[in-house]
């Protein structure tokens, strides 16, 4: 107890009131979701499904993919979310990483951004880029589902990533770059990213391992019921057993397998659907679609992989993968 009053008071006295209340706030959040009884809505209660997925480790440079090399075809789209225009060159430079011909769209969510993302991405290596001005609702997700939804079919593999600042932290860019270094990397990590997706076809999604300073906050945060309503309303064609613990790409940067996620898309959500913009840091339909994306690739029969750049130090043990 001393300890930890000891600790309260130098949160409070070097960080100031908002701080310290903003971090009383989360771990009473994580303390009341840890409390809440499993539901109906909860098949394995005793399951862990962030623990019990195993971490693979990218350490050497993958195949290249004839399939993958269409350049008038391209088989990869990648979207970005560009709320913060002044991060954008780190998508930028993310993406020029990748080995394969892709297809790039964008989402922002005003004409001066774009103009500026524009003018940014006249040096992108995609063979072309799409750029939409969208309503500022839905956060990151509603875009991704706006502008992927007409054209999902054509590819083969997707990407989503955004720029993520988390302005409730302190560590938002620490987690932005570990999102961006598990997620794109090198080019040899991204061929043998991509590689582990075409030797696999059972392999539906990839997330990068979860940032280590929000692992313990890697829980249902009392979605469980909205992601088992979604799942329904989705008509899987398979059963989808939810665990205690979920598994999810928190901070939503992920690779996925077209197939596997074609469903969510096909619902044709609209920002219309998702909440208006007001600071939310959970409980809205883009924190339950977050939750959903390894449930939704295991309903159509897929599996879930969580992958490692080698260059990132990570705090679980990990299979390295060749």
């Amino acid at each position: 107890m001393v300890t930890t009053l000891r600790k309260a008071w130098r949160i409070l006295s070097e960080k100031g009131p908002k701080i310290f209340a903003r971090r009383v706030n989360a771990r009473l959040a994580a303390l009341v979701t840890r409390a809440v009884p499993a539901t109906a809505v909860i098949d394995d209660p005793e399951r862990d499904d962030a623990t019990a997925t195993p971490v693979l480790l990218i350490s050497t440079p993958g195949s290249e993919s004839l399939a993958l090399n269409t350049p008038e075809t391209p088989r990869l789209a990648v979207q970005l979310h560009v709320y913060f225009s002044d991060i954008a060159a780190e998508l930028l430079d993310a993406l020029n990483h990748i080995p394969y011909p892709y297809d790039c769209f964008i989402s922002t969510d005003s004409d001066a951004k774009a103009n500026t993302i524009q003018a940014l991405f006249a040096n992108c290596t995609a063979r072309q880029v799409q750029l939409a001005v969208l309503p500022n609702r839905g956060r990151d997700i509603a875009p991704l589902l706006t502008q992927l939804s007409p054209v999902i079919n054509d590819y083969r593999y997707i990407a989503h990533a955004h720029t993520k600042r988390s302005v409730h932290v302190e560590w938002g860019d620490e987690w932005r770059h570990w999102l961006l270094n598990n997620t794109f990397g090198q080019a040899d990590y991204l061929r043998a990213l991509l590689a582990h997706f075409e030797e696999l076809p059972e392999l539906g999604i990839i997330i990068p391992e979860t940032f280590p300073r929000i692992r313990a906050h890697l829980l249902w945060d009392h979605t469980q019921t909205q992601v088992r309503q979604l799942l329904d309303r989705l008509n899987l064609p398979n059963f989808v057993s939810l665990p205690g613990i979920p598994l999810f790409p928190a901070g939503d940067f992920f690779w996925a397998r077209t197939a596997a996620v074609r469903p969510l898309f096909e619902l044709h959500l609209s920002a219309n659907d998702f909440e208006p913009e007001d600071g939310q840091i959970r409980l809205t339909l883009a924190h339950v679609i977050e939750r959903s994306w390894k449930y939704l690739a295991q309903g159509m029969g897929y599996d879930c992989a969580v992958l490692r750049n080698a260059s990132s130090p990570g705090i679980t043990p990990a299979m390295t993968i060749t």
